[in-house]
């Protein structure tokens, strides 16, 4: 296995990992299934995106996403305004209750994986802590990819 093949499989066993680490129930919220879930996290992206476009930059059937829209909507996650330009065209946009839900969820995944990294030898929380905008730029790499 090459070094470049074996920080794939470290970064995808942590980012299934950390998944799984699952907050959001001991929070009080209800939790979304993937789909729904990756099209929020598009549309937190890109704020005023079309149904379309999220269809397009996720490479889902635009009813699914319609669908997941929808259901977005109505759990107050999701605001759906026309189009200032075209008035047949419905943009996207977070709300407010999905941005402090967000942080909630965000504050317990970094209190689990900080009392993680605080329980590692010293040499590796160094390490870790050395990389972690190389890491950024992978995130961001491979959002480009997609």
């Amino acid at each position: 296995m090459t070094d470049s093949e074996e920080l794939a499989s470290v970064v995808h066993d942590l980012g299934w990992t950390v998944q799984r680490l699952d907050p959001v129930e001991s929070l009080g919220i209800d939790r979304l299934p993937m789909p729904e879930l990756t099209i929020l996290k598009e549309i937190e992206d890109n704020p005023d995106i079309s149904n379309s476009a999220v269809a397009d930059r996720l490479r889902m059937q635009p009813s699914n996403v319609s669908a997941a829209v929808r259901v977005l909507v109505a759990r107050g996650l999701v605001a759906r305004t026309p189009s200032p330009a075209d008035k047949r065209v419905v943009q996207l946009r977070v709300t407010d209750s999905m941005l402090t839900d967000r942080d909630l969820i965000r504050q317990a995944w970094s209190g689990r994986i900080i009392e993680a990294i605080d329980a590692l030898p010293a040499q590796d929380r160094e390490q870790l802590m050395g990389v972690t905008a190389a890491l950024g730029g992978l995130v961001d790499e491979l959002r480009r990819l997609r």
